[in-house]
Parts: C-alpha cells; sequence; structure tokens
C-alpha cells in the first residue's frame, strides 16, 4: 500500500526558519524522528493570503518497520523578505502533529523588520513558490511573461538585480506582458513579478508575487523563450 504527501510529525522545537539577508534566502528546516516506512520526506510550500506557509510531508509511505528513524530536512526559498505581502516576521509550519501549523519566528542573519506594533501592515495577497529558470551561459537570452489581467486600475511590476541581468525589451504579447532579459554573468539572480489587482466594488487592493530563480550556468538546459507567471 502506498500513499502521497502523507504528513509527517516534528516537535515544535525541530522546526527553524533563517533567512540569509544578503543572498535573499529563507531556509527552512525540519529535524526530528519519523517511523522508517516514511519516505522521501520534504519541505514543500503551500500558498496562503498573506503570508508563508510550509507543510512536512512525505512522497510515499507503505508498510515497513515501526522503528523510528531520524530526519534532518531543508528548503531553500529566493525571496526578498520584507515585501509588500509578508512583513517577514514568522511562518506557519504544518506536521502531522500540528494539522493548523505551528507559528515559527524568522531568524535574520543581518537587517531584521520592526517588531512593534507600529511596523506596516502587510497588503492582502499571496507569494507563490518560484519557478526555475535555467540559462545556458552568459550573454544569452531568455523571456518571463506574466498575464496582463490586472484591469485597468492595477498594474504589473517587475524587479531584478541589473548588475546580473540586463533588460532587453518588454512589450505585450496577445494578452500577455513579455520581458526579455540577457545574462551579464554566471551564477544566480532572484526577479520578483508583482501583480496588483484592485476591486472596483470594494475599493480593496491584492497582490500576487511570482519569483523567478535565475541560473546562467556554462551547461545546461536552454531556458523556455517565455516563462509565464
Amino acid at each position: 500500500m502506498s500513499a502521497i504527501n502523507i504528513p509527517v510529525p516534528c516537535p515544535r522545537e525541530g522546526l527553524a526558519a533563517l533567512y540569509d539577508t544578503l543572498n535573499r534566502t529563507l531556509t527552512v528546516s525540519a529535524r526530528g524522528e519519523a517511523p522508517k516506512w516514511m519516505i522521501g520526506i520534504h519541505i514543500k510550500q503551500e500558498a496562503i493570503m498573506g503570508g508563508l506557509k510550509f507543510a512536512l510531508t512525505c512522497r510515499a509511505g507503505g508498510v515497513g518497520p515501526p522503528e523510528p528513524e531520524a530526519f534532518d530536512v531543508k528548503l531553500n526559498l529566493p525571496i526578498v523578505l520584507p515585501n509588500r505581502v509578508v512583513v517577514g516576521k514568522e511562518i506557519i509550519f504544518v506536521t502531522a502533529n500540528r494539522p493548523h501549523g505551528f507559528v515559527i519566528p524568522i531568524k535574520y542573519t543581518g537587517y531584521e523588520p520592526p517588531v512593534d506594533d507600529n511596523s506596516e501592515p502587510s497588503t492582502p495577497g499571496s507569494v507563490l513558490p518560484p519557478i526555475s529558470i535555467f540559462v545556458p551561459g552568459e550573454g544569452k537570452e531568455f523571456g518571463i511573461k506574466a498575464a496582463a489581467d490586472a484591469g485597468a486600475m492595477g498594474g504589473l511590476n517587475i524587479k531584478f538585480d541589473d548588475t546580473v541581468l540586463k533588460l532587453v525589451s518588454a512589450g505585450m504579447q496577445g494578452t500577455d506582458l513579455v520581458w526579455t532579459f540577457e545574462t551579464l554573468k554566471l551564477g544566480k539572480t532572484l526577479v520578483d513579478v508583482t501583480t496588483e489587482y484592485l476591486s472596483l466594488q470594494s475599493l480593496k487592493e491584492f497582490v500576487k508575487i511570482q519569483g523567478y530563480l535565475v541560473e546562467a550556468v556554462l551547461t545546461g538546459e536552454p531556458a523556455a523563450a517565455e516563462t509565464k507567471a
């Protein structure tokens, strides 16, 4: 017998979240013990409104030895914190022994957002799991596109490191806005596409942030001509 995405137990003290301010990476980790039949234990991000949520699961399970076995897993999430949706103070971590999730504070290696009650509130919205783009080398072009569905009152914004990427062109293709970039050097960099929606009925704003982890390498598969948010 087998199953997919079985929740895995973990004690509160075995969960952690560390944000590398310099490299803009959130490392979420879990350490504990689980039955040996829980195979492929991993952490996955789950999309929620106005925050960051993660779950500890295993890909497959079945009949096996009941004896516990130690696990130590991590997930590296490229993200800019704080941002308009996430003020960057904590995450929700779901485990088998805590279905509604533990609230885990984020520790920072550098600058830490204010923790007082006067901190700027987050904008309603969601931060989606990042999409990886592999580009075969330096001086190569690749594309990112997003649906221009925010309406006349909304908008699309893109953020990138201009020391690593050069914006070659941007324009509409059908109902999509397409950005074409050229890699200036090898390595990894983060591109954020923010879609802003505004309801004409309630005049309330909603934001969707889609990140792209772009990696320029000497060898590898070419990036898709257009990668859509």
